[in-house]
């Protein structure tokens, strides 16, 4: 028999989980060894993709490695419980945690107009756009002095600024589309649409994987050497309310560290209906555990009719509960329900009283008995009858009238 569950507060999991932390991708330029000097070539444009995204083989695989190690230190910084231990104290300051501004045309050009070495009047000229940088040829009609001036670092032959843009929209679950959008609309140069799908699969997606690997590979680690069988909670999400959705994500977090430890993605194909993608990612996430030599021994999900069903069949050893916020919530919905009702109205001064009941049935004991006898202990409350209570001597106060 399947019991709510107790002093543990699981959620859902969607689609996109917030595995890294806010802001994300912490320590940029540190991680990455970015340097302040511009490259030595900067005019090249590759004629198939956005002048802000330029790279050759070898260096798409030095910038992957790049990425794969700011997401690497953002997933330690997330799960560390000292920060300390992450970051020695001789690295350099990060550009992620400078403030940047957003500059007007002609305020910028104000500062080109004098030159740096004599102080005569100057011409500065914009050249190179590349997406989110500024990139300013100072010339000296005077003393021949000449420079070149960016507005942000590169890793190797892209603005770092590019990079961190498509990463931020990407981590915080942000449509592209939107955002650059709304930054076009404004008339600020960014990179394209075009050039964040580019970031997106040869460095961003690479990264991520790789860490999640990483870090899940030391997870599970940490998880067999506990030497016991696991408490796991699991809830699915899929990418579209209703019956049609297409790809359906399920999540299984371990109770005991409150940490993510698998994500199984299922597409509505895979399965006779969209209705039945939950149950096989659930299926297949306990035989991912299985594989990986760890026993389950308590699973908590929400009240679905195939999930229970499964387990009762295939893993009786498993004791199934019910997350209690799902459980208080179908009794919420009933209560709002009857509180319609003619002479009824009464019920939904009773409603947040009868929810936080439930909350401190779960929360009080492991007992599943015991949790049954204290919740339909609940109508002797509303009764006004207090003789076998846990609570302590209640005032003269008509509990009946709400």
């Amino acid at each position: 028999m399947c019991h709510f569950m107790h002093n543990v507060a699981f959620q859902s999991i969607g689609v996109q989980c917030d595995l890294l932390a806010v802001p994300p991708l912490k320590k940029f330029a540190e991680v990455c060894g970015i340097e302040d000097e511009p490259p030595s070539n900067t005019d090249t444009e590759d004629a198939d993709l956005d002048a802000s995204f330029q790279m050759t083989h070898d260096e798409t695989t030095t910038e992957y490695v790049q990425v794969h190690n700011i997401l690497s230190f953002t997933f330690y910084q997330h799960y560390s419980d000292d920060m300390e231990e992450q970051l020695s104290p001789t690295e350099p300051a990060s550009t992620l945690d400078e403030i940047k501004y957003i500059v007007f045309k002609s305020s910028l050009m104000e500062l080109f107009k004098v030159c740096t070495s004599c102080h005569n009047p100057c011409v500065g000229e914009l050249t190179n756009p590349k997406g989110t940088i500024v990139t300013v040829k100072q010339l000296c009609s005077y003393c021949s002095y000449k420079r070149v001036w960016n507005s942000q670092p590169f890793i190797k032959d892209t603005p770092s600024g590019n990079i961190l843009l498509s990463a931020a929209i990407l981590v915080s679950g942000g449509t592209p589309g939107k955002f650059l959008r709304m930054l076009n609309y404004m008339n600020v140069a960014c990179i394209s649409e075009r050039t964040f799908y580019s970031h997106q699969s040869r460095y961003l997606e690479p990264a991520i994987l790789s860490v999640w690997n990483e870090k899940q590979s030391a997870l599970l680690e940490q998880c067999k050497s506990c030497g016991t069988s696991l408490s796991i909670g699991g809830d699915g999400r899929a990418d579209s309310p209703g019956h049609s959705a297409k790809y359906g994500s399920y999540g299984i977090i371990d109770l005991d560290t409150n940490k993510i430890i698998h994500v199984q993605l299922v597409q509505s194909n895979e399965v006779k209906s969209s209705n039945h993608m939950e149950m096989e990612g659930l299926s297949r996430a306990l035989d991912f555990l299985a594989s990986n030599s760890l026993k389950v021994g308590t699973l908590i999900t929400d009240r679905h009719k195939q999930i229970a069903s499964f387990i009762r069949k295939e893993h009786p050893d498993v004791e199934h509960r019910y997350d209690v916020w799902h459980v208080s919530k179908g009794i919420k919905k009933k209560l709002l329900q009857l509180a319609k009702y003619k002479d009824c109205e009464i019920v939904s001064e009773w409603i947040k009283s009868i929810t936080n009941h439930l909350y401190w049935c779960a929360a009080s004991t492991s007992d599943g008995e015991q949790m049954v006898v204290r919740w339909t202990s609940l109508m002797s409350h509303l009764c006004n009858q207090h003789d076998n209570c846990y609570h302590s001597d209640q005032s003269d106060t008509d509990l009946s009238d709400g």
